[in-house]
């Protein structure tokens, strides 16, 4: 290896070997080219031009033959190709273009079949997730012909980056942020990696029936899959959070369909929790607001029950929603709501008194509480 070490994850589809002087019009993006450099063997000038265009074009690298026509390579080639990242090899006395070749030849014929195989089992994992599959015999079949043992699937999470900014508060394009976060998954053995629109999806591989496994083993150790897969993520990729949901498990292949939907559900919600690792089944009074398919209609409902505190809170610079979410979440206590939010218990009793002032009403009825912890809840999610 002569140059160019940062290039050597580039990718190679093709092998060429070029020896004329004029061949801008041939370079092609991702091709491997070996030349002696006999026809530049006497143009220092022309050859640095070659490697800038072959950098330009997406080339893959450059192999010099052991006949190379150059007693050693320019200094200023091996600045560029490191600068540009573009590998430079000479091949010892021993090698040949054909013996070379023919190895990398098998090596893009395993990795294209390799690639084939990977579409097709993520065909596979999609059809299940959207209920394609009339019956389980067929799955399997499916599975079998590409060695998948889909007795060792049976839960869904979803992952969703949360809002990225750069270090100056600028906004990040998230689309590339997911790709990365897609690839950077993808090289995990133990976790089959999926996308959809702006939700990545994951599932586990299973090295064990969960049936006869009680559910609180199963929730310890998907989480603890979750919670690696953050940590990685976030300790990766700067300046990113991510929020997972994770469906119910299912000993039935086809019902994976129904763990899949139940992700999404528990995302969306785990985006207002502070952990932002949510099962399904946790899900508890969110679980019906989620089933609720007219958002439209929870937004309504909200603005009719909030208004009023949310136009004082804007008016006023104050949060008394949020000291009436803090009063319900502690059970009305005073004290331990008031230790929370670190103010004296005096002055929360004067924000209740002032947020019942403002609701209009001298208590809180049952009906009155249910309609304000509801429309508090929804609108964490929304």
């Amino acid at each position: 290896m002569i140059s160019g070490h940062n290039g050597l994850d580039n990718i190679i589809e093709y092998v060429d070997v070029i020896e004329m002087p004029d061949i801008d019009d041939w370079l092609k993006s991702n091709t491997l080219y070996f030349t002696s450099f006999y026809a530049l063997r006497k143009n220092k000038s022309a050859q640095i031009d070659l490697i800038k265009k072959m950098a330009q074009a997406g080339v893959a690298g450059l192999i010099l033959a052991p006949e190379f026509y150059l007693k050693y390579l320019d200094e200023n080639i091996i600045e560029l190709s490191n600068e540009l990242n573009f590998p430079i090899v000479k091949l010892p006395p021993e090698c040949g273009y054909a013996d070379v070749i023919k190895l990398i030849l098998e090596e893009i014929f395993k990795e294209n079949y390799k690639s084939i195989q990977k579409q097709k089992s993520k065909e596979l994992f999609y059809n299940l997730l959207v209920g394609k599959f009339d019956n389980r015999e067929d799955a399997y079949k499916a599975a079998q012909t590409m060695n998948i043992d889909l007795t060792k699937f049976g839960m869904v999470m979803v992952i969703q980056a949360d809002s990225v900014n750069d270090y100056m508060g600028k906004k990040i394009d998230k689309s590339k942020i997911e790709k990365n976060i897609e690839f950077k998954l993808s090289l995990l053995n133990h976790i089959i990696v999926l996308r959809e629109f702006r939700n990545i999806i994951i599932l586990p591989i299973l090295h064990y029936h969960y049936n006869d496994i009680d559910n609180k083993k199963l929730k310890s150790n998907i989480y603890n899959i979750a919670s690696e897969i953050r940590t990685q993520i976030e300790s990766e990729i700067d300046n990113i959070t991510v929020s997972i949901g994770i469906g119910r498990y299912y000993g039935n292949i086809l019902d994976i369909s129904k763990s899949y939907e139940e992700a999404k559900k528990a995302l969306i919600v785990s985006r207002s929790m502070a952990d932002k690792i949510l099962f399904f089944d946790d899900l508890k009074i969110y679980k019906l607001i989620t089933k609720i398919e007219d958002k439209e209609e929870l937004i309504i409902f909200c603005k009719e029950i909030l208004y009023s505190l949310e136009r004082y809170d804007k008016e006023n610079g104050t949060d008394l929603l949020g000291t009436l979410k803090a009063y319900f979440e502690y059970d009305e206590n005073m004290q331990i709501s008031s230790e929370n939010l670190y103010i004296h218990v005096n002055t929360m009793k004067y924000r209740i008194k002032r947020i019942k002032d403002i609701l209009g009403i001298e208590d809180f009825s049952m009906d009155k509480k249910v309609e304000l912890y509801l429309a508090l809840k929804i609108k964490e999610i929304l």
